[in-house]
């Protein structure tokens, strides 16, 4: 060990120098601590201690105050959460001063907790990478807790896929006790749990029943009735349930689910619960809304235009397969529908970068992902629509030549309000997308064969939302059964989409 190693582990802990003091546990011991030290490894507390002007002028006046006054008192309070012990804080803080850390199955939980609330990279890089020889049933829902309450992706994505391969292994009785509710809701969400719906919702209410017990042994009630019970847990559920996919229960599932006799959830629920407003009342008729029609004829035009007007709402259309536009010709328009059969009068280039500036310009963009972002076709998009990262996607193949319906929703949201079917006909035609991992996007629902048929993307507070409907805009209604079907609800999922992106322009 150089002298320099032993200097600083000499300051462990000591007084010496000291300018900061921790107070750990319910004890409130006090450990002593050096904020250069501190700082130098961890970007919470090199932004606490050493805020730069631009960080100060961004900060809220009530934020900045309370950092102020942290450092005045030099005691941090509420720095960690009470059942951190004395000794394993002192682990933590050995860290900073020597880069050595003993991580055990009995601390990694807490120290992965620690690295992640105190941005130490270096710490969870190590604890990362123990986690990933020691991953296990036993640990999985606890490391998960943690990854999604600090919103770490990479944790997140790795746990994830341990939990879908391993369901029946992990979610046993009483697996759930210990969590948090935002926890139990993040599961909830999860996609490809390998185990009965109404199986996972039965752990769930059983979580719920150990709240309650919990709660009533520190108030020292003794005994309440059934109802009584029934309607806390109801109380406490109101924010999970909606998030409970109650349409895979099957009838014997149900039958399950009602014995628990709680609230009906209704889409509404289902949506605001995911953390969306509905757009069931939204008024959609001071939209001023633009289609950018690269089409074939005029008669799938006017197909595309009567699914918007029979709804009873007006649109301009440009046929831009016959003139060039500019952004200064539309720039009065709240929302974009664009479609393309035929190639664009501006390049592909041109309009790449024009549907950019109309999402940098905080405006609503739906898009139709055939021939938009389909390889070969003639219209075809590019520009900064692709290079910059504007559109979920980058073009693929296109897969036709067979009849798909609609799939798998994988998210309860205001698009699909009203939607119950959606059958895409003799063609079916769509872009062979993958699903994206990128955490601005989102797929809402799939067709049958897993592609992605409804997918958003947002950009940035500022930017406009994009919504990418992998699908022709051209129902059955033209007399060619290669389109989707009239009587599905194709229609509904346009008028939706614009009425979401609308919506997201109007709330920024």
């Amino acid at each position: 060990m150089s002298r320099i190693e032993q200097t600083l582990q000499k300051l462990i802990n000591s007084k010496t120098y000291s300018d900061v003091k921790f107070s750990i546990g319910k004890e409130k011991k006090i450990v002593y601590s050096h904020r250069l030290i501190l700082a130098a490894s961890s970007k919470y507390f090199s932004e606490l201690f050493y805020p730069t002007n631009t960080q100060i002028e961004e900060e809220e006046e009530e934020e900045e105050k309370q950092k102020e006054k942290q450092k005045k008192e030099i005691g941090l309070p509420f720095l960690i959460q009470e059942n951190c012990s004395y000794r394993l804080f002192l682990k933590f803080l050995k860290f900073f001063y020597t880069y050595q850390v003993d991580i055990l199955s009995s601390n990694a939980t807490q120290l992965l907790e620690l690295s992640l609330k105190y941005e130490v990279d270096l710490l969870f890089q190590q604890i990362y990478d123990y986690i990933n020889n020691h991953l296990s049933k036993f640990n999985c829902l606890k490391l998960f807790e943690i990854s999604t309450k600090y919103k770490c992706k990479e944790l997140i994505e790795k746990l994830t896929k341990y939990l879908e391969t391993h369901s029946e292994k992990v979610l046993k009785p009483k697996c759930l006790i210990s969590l948090s509710k935002m926890t139990i809701q993040e599961l909830l969400k999860l996609d490809q749990i390998r185990i009965k719906e109404i199986d996972f919702f039965d752990l769930v209410y059983e979580w719920a029943e150990d709240v309650i017990n919990i709660e009533m042994r520190e108030n020292g009630e003794q005994i309440i009735t059934n109802e009584i019970k029934s309607r806390r847990i109801s109380e406490l559920l109101k924010d999970v349930l909606p998030l409970v996919r109650s349409e895979l229960f099957g009838t014997q599932g149900r039958i399950r689910f009602n014995r628990y006799n709680l609230q009906t959830i209704t889409i509404e629920d289902k949506i605001k619960s995911a953390g969306y407003q509905s757009i069931k009342n939204i008024d959609f008729s001071n939209c001023k809304t633009a289609i950018l029609a690269a089409d074939s004829s005029d008669k799938h035009r006017s197909n595309v235009i009567n699914h918007i007007t029979k709804k009873g709402y007006e649109v301009t259309t440009f046929c831009v397969s016959k003139e060039r536009i500019s952004y200064q010709q539309i720039s009065q328009f709240d929302v974009f529908f664009v479609y393309s059969e035929e190639k664009f009068m501006n390049s592909k280039d041109e309009i790449g970068d024009l549907l950019a500036q109309i999402v940098e310009n905080g405006k609503g963009l739906v898009i139709c992902s055939q021939n938009c972002l389909t390889l070969g076709a003639p219209g075809i998009i590019g520009g900064r629509f692709l290079t910059e990262g504007f559109s979920p996607f980058q073009p693929q193949e296109e897969n036709i030549e067979e009849e798909f319906n609609l799939g798998e929703i994988t998210e309860f949201h205001p698009i699909m309000e009203g939607v119950k079917t959606f059958e895409g006909g003799m063609g079916s035609a769509h872009s062979q997308f993958a699903q994206s991992k990128d955490i601005n996007t989102k797929t809402i629902c799939c067709w049958e064969n897993g592609r992605p048929l409804i997918t958003t993307k947002k950009n940035n507070d500022d930017f406009g939302m994009v919504v990418v409907l992998n699908l022709s805009p051209i129902s059955n209604e033209v007399g060619d059964e290669w389109f989707w079907k009239k009587e599905s609800d194709g229609d509904k999922i346009i008028v939706n989409s614009l009425k979401f992106v609308y919506q997201h322009s109007q709330n920024k």
